[in-house]
């Protein structure tokens, strides 16, 4: 019998790849920066472990998950700032209201940032 994974699942299931992508790619870049094991690793003189440090440029998946999760925390903000206006506007706060939908604003521009990758 086949499992059938939600919607829910299956999310969290990516989202744990994607940190684990993450991760490997942090170790990756701790091991081309160091100079324990390789000096140049991947630059002037080749070694037998470039291969790995290549692979950093590899992952535009990675890269695209991860955006898309800061950019949804992003707009997360973005909607709590947009009640925070309506709150403001409904008790009369003016100057609040307007402080609220600028954040707003600015969240949202930077969730785009993010999700086009800039």
């Amino acid at each position: 019998m086949s499992e059938v994974l939600t919607y829910e699942a299956l999310k969290a299931e990516r989202d744990a790849l994607l940190m684990e992508n993450v991760r490997l790619k942090d170790a990756i870049t701790t091991h081309s920066q160091s100079t324990h094991f390789c000096e140049l690793c991947g630059r002037d003189d080749p070694c037998n472990t470039d291969d790995v440090c290549y692979a950093l440029n590899e992952t535009p998946a990675t890269s695209a998950a991860l955006a898309a999760i800061e950019a949804r925390g992003v707009e997360k903000f973005a909607a709590w700032a947009s009640e925070q206006e309506s709150m403001a506007s409904d008790s009369s706060d003016k100057k609040e209201a307007r402080i609220y939908c600028q954040v707003e604003a600015r969240a949202k521009h930077f969730s785009k940032q993010l999700r086009e990758g800039k």
